[in-house]
């Protein structure tokens, strides 16, 4: 079976950051994805989770109104309302990411590490 979804979007929000048992970030969001129906503009808004390092790096660099495509599965999960009734959620379990504009327009890019290398060295290879 396959269970993978991509969008492109913005946050629709600052994160919400918490810290799972096991001591690492969570990080939920909505992203909005605007498309095109029957000529007039439309905007889904679609809930998005991250775990671990992905969170840290996506908290790090991104806020509301960053664009971002990401990649995930799908979870859908059930609850019971206060009023009783039965409801679903539907979210995307991020697994990879690209970075897009940020909402000011500049495109963002995470810091690029550089290590001096000197020719001269004795390298093992």
């Amino acid at each position: 079976m396959i269970n993978t979804a991509t969008i492109m979007g913005r946050f629709a929000r600052e994160h919400d950051i918490r810290i799972a048992g096991s001591n690492q970030k969570v990080l939920r969001n909505t992203i909005a994805v605007s498309h095109k129906y029957n000529g007039e503009e439309k905007t889904d808004w679609i809930d998005v989770v991250a775990f671990g390092k992905i969170a840290e790096t996506l908290e790090t660099f991104t806020g509301k109104g960053d664009e971002i495509t990401t990649t995930g599965r799908l979870q859908t999960s059930t609850y019971e309302r206060k009023d009783g009734t039965k409801a679903k959620d539907t979210t995307i379990v991020i697994s990879d990411f690209s970075f897009g504009r940020k909402a000011g327009g500049a495109t963002q890019q995470a810091p690029v590490e550089t290590y001096d290398v000197n020719p001269d060295d004795d390298l093992p290879f």
